[in-house]
């Protein structure tokens, strides 16, 4: 029952690979010496596939596989699941999980992996996948140095973070906005930190996140939900909008809307428009895009209104607007050294009731790369008019989910 009728899991793909390794044999057993339960009619593995493939982003810099590790997700599935669950359904997309997601580490492997079992890419359609929990992942295809985006929605699970409306994005085999690995599990460690909202590419109202558990009973759930209210699949340009207002105003009852809106035009091009609105006190809105230091390696440079991103294999171009006063700044998460060290910049917009921000975000490959021509014009009080690389688009913000046209 805590599989999704897709086949999506709600703790994320780690927690998903712990089931298996206790449910995969009890199921594996009781179909060979029993056999009076059609399992492949109570669990959606087919499905499941698919969730495992999606959550899929290349690989590490020591070349396991790589994941989009929302919440405390760290590692891969195994490839003795995949062959096993091959066997079951008959679909070669479970070899090629096996072959390319799979991190072996379990005893099983030796019994189950099928490294000859019939192999095929999963289909088009996972390119551009919203699953039930509304977690959406948009990539450019399933090499190790193709575009994974990924976007967090949705509502509470355990072991989640306070991450509505965060965004990870890796391209040319670097995660330019990253999804921290390694939060603490005990809330007296400074590494709990890591678990908030500002410890996230997400928003920050008057300095805050959105409401989380205070961690007395450690990793539990939150209250927190944020819905996808609108979704728009184009092949290689799509958008969305997702509404988390319920999560910030369970702390501040003063918001009246957070809502962000997310235009990808594959592979290296996204535009975040974020409205934010108060009502009986102005307060600041700070959205924080975070790249993966773990090596320490990462470099920021803020000029004016632009900013970049810099990893030793790609670069991330931003460019700001807004109708607020907002600006980029360099900024980190303030935890101690012992934690780790987590640069980001940080568009502050100052004190004030209503909030639209705009950032155009290009990638480029190379540590030195020069961006892409980058425009954002503002006509009226609420068309936007965008132009980064190859992407031409008019944007009108509106009460509800923008309005997005392609020019």
């Amino acid at each position: 029952k805590l599989l999704s009728a897709d086949g999506s899991y709600f703790e994320g793909l780690s927690y998903l690979d712990y089931s298996l390794r206790t449910t995969l044999p009890f199921i594996d057993a009781h179909r060979r010496l029993v056999g009076d339960v059609d399992w492949l009619g109570k669990i959606n593995f087919d499905g499941m596939l698919d969730f495992i493939m999606t959550m899929q982003m290349g690989r590490t810099p020591t070349g396991d596989p790589d994941i989009v590790n929302f919440s405390d997700a760290r590692r891969n599935v195994f490839p003795g699941s995949m062959s096993l669950i091959g066997e079951y359904t008959g679909n070669p997309v479970a070899g090629f999980a096996a072959q390319h997601a799979g991190h072996p580490f379990w005893f099983y492997d030796i019994l189950w992996y099928q490294p000859d079992a019939p192999s095929a890419t999963p289909p088009p359609a996972l390119l551009n996948h919203r699953n039930d929990f509304n977690w959406i992942i948009c990539r450019s295809g399933w090499e190790a140095d193709d575009a994974v985006l990924a976007f967090k929605s949705g509502g509470p699970a355990n072991h989640e973070h306070a991450d509505r409306n965060h965004i990870t994005f890796k391209v040319h085999g670097e995660r330019l906005l990253n999804d921290h690995f390694g939060a603490a599990y005990d809330r007296r460690h400074d590494g709990w930190k890591m678990r908030l909202t500002g410890g996230h590419n997400a928003i920050l109202l008057d300095g805050q996140g959105h409401e989380y558990v205070n961690g007395d009973h450690s990793t539990n759930r939150s209250k927190a939900y944020a819905n996808v209210t609108q979704w728009e699949n184009h092949g290689d340009h799509v958008w969305w909008t997702s509404d988390a207002t319920a999560a910030y105003t369970i702390e501040n009852y003063h918001i009246t809307q957070v809502q962000r809106s997310v235009l990808y035009a594959k592979p290296d091009v996204m535009v975040i428009v974020d409205q934010i609105h108060f009502r009986y006190r102005a307060q600041t809105v700070d959205a924080r895009f975070f790249p993966d230091n773990a090596d320490g390696l990462a470099q920021l440079h803020v000029d004016g209104d632009r900013f970049t991103l810099s990893r030793p294999n790609a670069q991330l171009h931003g460019l700001v607007a807004s109708d607020c006063g907002a600006k980029p700044r360099a900024t980190r998460l303030d935890v101690t050294a012992e934690t780790g060290d987590f640069p980001c910049v940080e568009v502050h917009s100052p004190v004030g009731l209503s909030h639209h921000i705009v950032t155009v975000l290009a990638s480029t490959p190379g540590a030195k790369s020069r961006a892409p021509k980058m425009a954002i014009n503002q006509s009226g009080a609420n068309h936007w008019t965008i132009h980064a690389g190859e992407l031409k688009a008019k944007i009108t913000t509106t009460a509800f989910a923008p309005k997005i046209a392609l020019l």
